[in-house]
């Protein structure tokens, strides 16, 4: 008789396979997973819950969004066995391209398919109409906690509709307007606001009435981690609860974003970042002012723009190497400086803050282009921070 073999056993052949596929975010083992897979029928089902739990994984050289290529084939795929899609938990939706084409009537079926399982999407739309009916289905995915929506020539008026009927799953919402929010009616008598642990919204042409816009659809009470960018010259804290807040980030500009902010209205704020575009903008060192001695900031994180090193020192360091290192808390925070690797600069940022560094407080951090003017290049700081809300 002979010995039963330990891949008998389901759940140590799943945990198998999950190893491998923890490696494969490391180097490319898609093959070997795909080898499992034709194993045998138990071997099946996990090593396709890894293939397709990510899509933006199927190809490692596929780095950040699948390439129009893949895309294609991706929804060849699904739309041939729409039993994959219960295996997707994350997934790039891009609604972009017009027209009756092969392209467009395959990726329009397949955002018609029940993701049940969906639980982080990111929808880049630029024709609404098209994909209206594919919106409001994804949205509805009875799973979604985290919403990353990028609205180019539309706005959110376009499918409020679907904006309302969106899973109350949802925890996280990253919405970026690259033109005015529109018009938004009042929702309907039984709509109850989504209430939101994270939010991260940036309008490239902010305005003020714009936030109020957005606020109505949202719960922002039990708020605890908010970034703006791209936003408004005055953001309207009075919308939100600043009591619950954790985690604030601003992107910092002479006379936008920061204006009027009132750090000690933050009383759980435990870590606090702020992103210099250009020059040190003078409301950023008022801002800083505002911190009570009874916060417990642990970190304050400074974001820096190779620019501002001009002639190989960092003109508006002393203010703010003044400012950091005076501030009335206890312990005393960390302050982390972000650099873009790439800046070039010919002088160490330890001698450019001697009283952080005399007080223990700076901790240097060289990243890889980090600072063009895109908020998706530091997007895993953010998404580490909320992680465990």
């Amino acid at each position: 008789m002979a010995r039963p073999s330990p891949f008998d056993v389901q759940e140590l052949l799943d945990h198998c396979i999950d190893s491998l596929a923890v490696g494969a975010k490391r180097r490319d083992f898609t093959a070997d997973l795909l080898s499992c897979a034709l194993v045998a029928r138990s071997w099946t089902n996990p090593a396709q819950s890894h293939l397709f739990r990510d899509p933006h994984f199927t190809n490692s050289r596929i780095e950040y969004e699948m390439s129009g290529q893949t895309m294609f084939k991706f929804s060849r795929t699904v739309n041939g066995s729409p039993h994959l899609v219960q295996h997707v938990r994350v997934i790039w939706a891009p609604m972009n391209r017009g027209g009756e084409t092969d392209y467009t009537r395959a990726t329009r079926k397949m955002w018609q398919l029940e993701y049940t399982n969906l639980e982080r999407l990111r929808l880049d739309v630029l024709i609404p109409e098209m994909y209206k009916e594919a919106i409001e289905r994804l949205l509805r995915s009875p799973r979604l906690q985290y919403l990353r929506l990028l609205l180019h020539s539309c706005t959110l008026s376009d499918f409020q509709d679907a904006f309302e009927r969106t899973a109350r799953t949802l925890e996280h919402l990253d919405i970026r307007f690259a033109c005015p929010v529109g018009s938004v009616r009042t929702p309907s008598p039984d709509f109850a606001p989504i209430p939101l642990k994270s939010l991260r919204v940036g309008m490239w042409k902010g305005f003020d009435e714009d936030y109020k816009k957005l606020g109505r659809l949202l719960d922002l009470s039990q708020l605890k981690a908010l970034a703006i960018y791209y936003g408004p010259t005055s953001p309207p804290w009075g919308l939100m609860s600043t009591t619950t807040i954790e985690v604030l980030q601003i992107w910092a500009e002479e006379n936008h974003y920061v204006e009027g902010l009132d750090l000690s209205l933050f009383p759980k704020l435990n870590t606090l970042r702020l992103d210099l575009l250009n020059r040190l903008p003078s409301s950023l060192l008022l801002v800083l002012s505002t911190i009570a001695p009874s916060q417990r900031i642990e970190t304050i994180v400074i974001g820096v723009n190779g620019s501002i090193f001009e002639n190989t020192y960092f003109k508006d360091a002393p203010r703010l190497d003044e400012a950091l290192a005076s501030l009335p808390l206890l312990p005393l925070p960390t302050i982390e400086v972000e650099i873009d690797r790439d800046t070039g600069i010919e002088v160490s940022p330890e001698v450019l803050f001697p009283s952080l560094v005399e007080k223990d407080m700076l901790r240097v951090l060289w990243r890889k282009a980090l600072w063009r003017r895109d908020p998706d290049l530091n997007e895993g700081w953010w998404q580490d921070r909320i992680r465990n809300f």
